[in-house]
């Protein structure tokens, strides 16, 4: 877990979580080979908030930053987790793994606890390469409980020309996450091509109630790679919406 810390005195930090998976491979539940090129980039997430960081840095902003990622690789190995698994989290909660193509829900989520028990912070925002996002047209998608937070986003959004979506607030997605092995499975069966959604109900399970108005979750996109390089879709946005909070 790579954690950078910029701290000003008497002032909350805002922690970014950024998904950190150096290539994917999907584990035991494998990527067809399609699928499976360009997977170096499931960094995404960590290098956005690695470069918010220097930005804030750079320009001397006056706000407190934590950056945490867990940087891991997802493969196929003698004691790699297989579908069927239960593993227990850092907050304790017991998860059954169900796809282990489905594991960078899992590395954020040990973060988010991670983070909640280690700090005093205003805000919480987690980001990462996490599912595919249909639209290519959309710059990325979000997901809020905090109407403050959603206004503030989707206005950075716009000044840059973004085209950006929130997941909906459907608060009865949570009991899907529930499993009749375990606590809770990283992976649905039921509602399979709403993952995008069901991933941010997987994560609030590891959201204490109190923290719930204080976390914002962001799914990057992959759309805008080439065969050559990768665009940090909507980094000026996010960077501007961190500033504004």
């Amino acid at each position: 877990m790579l954690i950078c810390e910029y701290l000003i005195d008497n002032i909350k930090p805002i922690i970014l979580v950024g998904k950190g998976v150096t290539y994917d491979t999907g584990g035991y539940s494998i990527k067809d080979l399609e699928n499976m090129s360009g997977m170096h980039l499931d960094k995404i997430g960590g290098c956005m908030c690695l470069y918010i960081l220097e930005k804030i840095i750079k320009e001397k902003i006056k706000k407190s930053i934590v950056v945490c990622i867990p940087l891991v690789e997802n493969t196929i190995s003698n004691n790699s987790t297989k579908p069927g698994d239960i593993i227990q989290s850092y907050s304790k909660i017991n998860v059954e793994i169900l796809d282990t193509d489905a594991e960078g829900r899992l590395i954020i989520a040990d973060c988010l606890s991670y983070c909640s028990d280690k700090y005093k912070f205003k805000y919480i925002i987690d980001m990462g390469t996490f599912t595919f996002i249909r639209n290519c047209y959309i710059s990325y998608t979000y997901f809020t409980l905090n109407n403050l937070l959603k206004n503030k986003i989707e206005k950075e959004a716009k000044k840059f020309s973004e085209k950006i979506t929130r997941q909906e607030v459907i608060l009865e997605y949570l009991e899907l996450t529930k499993s009749k092995k375990s606590d809770i499975a990283n992976a649905v069966n039921t509602c399979k091509y709403n993952d995008e959604l069901l991933i941010c109900y997987f994560l609030l399970n590891f959201i204490k109630k109190k923290y719930y108005k204080k976390w914002l979750h962001i799914n990057l996109p992959m759309h805008t790679i080439t065969k050559d390089y990768a665009i940090l879709e909507g980094s000026e946005s996010i960077y501007n919406f961190i500033k504004s909070l």
